[in-house]
């Protein structure tokens, strides 16, 4: 059980961190959330971004698998887009 509230904190923090991290949009799609991120995919950052890609997917997965977020009682998961800023400061 202590494992399982030290995974949900970690995640909470990672899920916080992200959302202050990237200029992010939301909307909502009848049950999903869907979040919007830009990241470089191509280009010459493109390592870091695809670690970045990489955690986010592992934590929307792992918050879809453990049921999504509630508001307001009603139950949403979450989706991302993901636009490619190609590295590319000016974009």
């Amino acid at each position: 059980m202590n494992l399982v509230k030290k995974t949900i904190s970690i995640l909470s923090i990672c899920v916080f961190s992200l959302a202050l991290a990237l200029p992010v949009s939301a909307k909502v799609e009848g049950d999903t959330i869907i979040l919007g991120a830009a990241v470089s995919l191509s280009g010459k950052y493109s390592t870091n971004g695809e670690h970045t890609r990489n955690g986010y997917n592992m934590a929307v997965q792992r918050i879809n698998d453990m049921g999504g977020v509630t508001v307001g009682g009603k139950s949403y998961k979450f989706d991302i887009i993901y636009y490619d800023d190609e590295s590319d400061s000016s974009r």
